[in-house]
């Protein structure tokens, strides 16, 4: 048990649970149903903890404000710690979906640039090949070369519904070139790649929103309190109020030599 010495300025308190604000690690997999509620600026005005998937970097989590109609993301880099916080050049409601788009926030695993597939592969210096011929035996074919698809190398898009009041679950995604599963630069967030009716391929992954919500770390019994430590001269019964900080809640100071 924490040795914790404290001086106690209050007489009396009622049973006191700790509470702290936290957020959950883990991207819900639930639906839009016909009781989700309807999504309006005024039910996505505050604060909400954000979750989303990367499958280098596994779960990402931040935080987000909405103000109005005005979107601010705050990411946390597992390595680097928290990010400058980016506004979405633009936000808007669609049906019951939120769409936001920000500037590409760069926490994203190593650049890829394919040279590791296929094992054996020819590199050119040369710009602007528009076909190869391929030579097998006594047969040659020409083929084309693809043009590099047009990509996001500076926005990703994220899109999400009301599960609940408190919950908004959906996906980001950014336009990729297909081989590579990044944009053309080769960076980017890693996900699932997906081709559209229109032919436009996709890097996606899923994304959660939750509203912070409290939760009950534990409590503590009741203390009495020595004489010396007080500073009336009485024996006093009191709560200590844990969260995931530490010991607060009560006004107290440290008092050597009082174990609890």
């Amino acid at each position: 048990m924490m040795n914790i010495r404290f001086h106690l300025r209050a007489i009396a308190f009622s049973l006191v649970v700790a509470i702290a604000i936290i957020s959950s690690g883990v991207v819900a997999h639930g639906q839009p149903t016909d009781q989700s509620p309807h999504l309006t600026w005024d039910m996505l005005s505050g604060t909400w903890n954000t979750y989303y998937l990367d499958d280098d970097l596994g779960g990402i989590a931040g935080k987000a404000k909405v103000d109005g109609q005005t979107v601010t993301l705050t990411l946390t880099d597992p390595q680097i710690g928290r990010l400058p916080p980016r506004i979405a050049t633009s936000a808007s409601i669609e049906g019951d979906e939120l769409v936001l788009i920000f500037e590409r926030i760069d926490i994203e695993g190593d650049r890829q640039t394919g040279e590791n597939f296929p094992d054996e592969m020819i590199k050119t210096k040369t710009p602007g090949i528009a076909s190869v011929t391929v030579k097998g035996g006594t047969e040659e074919i020409d083929v084309a070369v693809a043009a590099m698809p047009e990509t996001d190398t500076s926005f990703v898009e994220i899109r999400l519904k009301p599960i609940s009041q408190t919950t908004l679950s959906g996906r980001w995604r950014y336009r990729v070139h297909p081989f590579i599963g990044r944009a053309e630069d080769g960076r980017g967030r890693a996900g699932g790649i997906a081709q559209d009716d229109e032919g436009v391929w996709w890097a996606s992954n899923g994304e959660t929103w939750h509203r912070p919500e409290p939760q009950v770390y534990g409590t503590m019994k009741r203390v009495a309190v020595p004489r010396h430590a007080c500073a009336v001269g009485e024996h006093f019964l009191g709560e200590l109020v844990l969260n995931g900080n530490g010991a607060v809640g009560l006004p107290f100071r440290t008092v050597p030599g009082l174990p609890i």
